[in-house]
């Protein structure tokens, strides 16, 4: 099949989302599916490239409410695009405005419609990022997200706890679980050692994502901080970046964490599979309410 992937987040913006379509588009790839992937422009960046996948660009404009995102501007382009390939379904991961242009253009030329759910943007702690973190938005954001998804064929998300979060807030149309996958041959420990004794050994505990609101890292520190009274040579290792670093940073400082917090900063996912760091540590934990996994 000719698939097209219609999605305002993706390389070379970094986060759990973009490695989710990345991975899911390189599997149909594989399959000997041909994928079609539309995302906004970025400038100087190097084009994504992988056997029978197509990356289609589209001028885009930054979100201002949250780091490094962009979204795309309408494009009467984008249409003849997907006619002249012969795309036999149109596939939206983002309901921003390539999520709109994917329902106009599957309702027109009269496509197959999926739609994946890959995050709980309407969670008051993405909310904060806007600062629009009220009950009303909160219900509002619900109304929008269904404005998308209630106009699919076929709706996908990762979990059973999402699905029926989708269901009890009004999603009307068919949802298929399909779990996001591990490739665990794309891991290579061989470096763990050497990472374990330049991070000062001791018990290391792993936080991998972006530094934001939604991931709840000032309550992790808290938490934290109870452990090193316990285990004082523990070590928090935070990889990631984001809008909320600094006042990360800051808290881990008021808590008297700074000898037991380590910031590596961002990781590109192929770089962050190879560097060791997950046989280096001997937990990973999370703290977010929003995952949809």
């Amino acid at each position: 099949m000719r698939i097209a992937f219609f999605t305002d987040m993706f390389l070379p913006q970094v986060n759990g989302v973009v490695t989710a379509i990345v991975e899911m588009a390189k599997e149909l790839a594989d399959l000997g599916h041909h994928v079609y992937i539309i995302a906004p422009k970025f400038s100087d960046a190097p084009e994504f490239a992988y056997p029978n996948i197509t990356v289609k660009r589209c001028t885009s404009v930054t979100v201002p409410v949250y780091e490094n995102i962009k979204t795309a501007l309408f494009n009467r382009m984008i249409l003849k695009f997907v006619r002249d390939s012969k795309i036999d379904v149109v596939h939206f991961h983002t309901p921003i405005t390539l999520g709109l242009q994917a329902i106009m253009t599957a309702k027109i030329l009269n496509l197959p419609l999926v739609g994946t759910f890959h995050g709980f943007f309407m969670h008051p702690e993405y909310l904060k990022h806007a600062k629009m973190n009220y009950q009303v938005i909160h219900r509002l954001a619900w109304k929008y997200s269904n404005l998308f998804y209630n106009r699919c064929d076929l709706v996908t998300c990762p979990s059973l706890g999402t699905k029926n979060e989708l269901i009890e807030n009004n999603c009307k149309r068919p949802i298929l679980i399909v779990p996001y996958g591990i490739d665990l041959t794309v891991f290579d420990n061989a470096k763990a050692r050497a990472v374990r004794k330049s991070l000062g050994g001791g018990k290391l505990v792993l936080h991998v994502g972006r530094i934001a609101h939604e991931k709840n890292i000032p309550y992790l520190l808290e938490c934290f901080a109870l452990a090193v009274k316990k285990v004082p040579e523990a070590k928090l290792v935070v990889v990631g970046d984001g809008p909320q670093l600094r006042n990360v940073r800051a808290k881990a400082k008021s808590l008297n964490l700074s000898g037991n917090v380590v910031f590596t900063g961002m990781m590109e996912h192929s770089k962050l599979v190879k560097s060791g760091i997950f046989a280096a540590c001997d937990i990973f934990v999370t703290a977010s309410t929003t995952e949809t996994g």
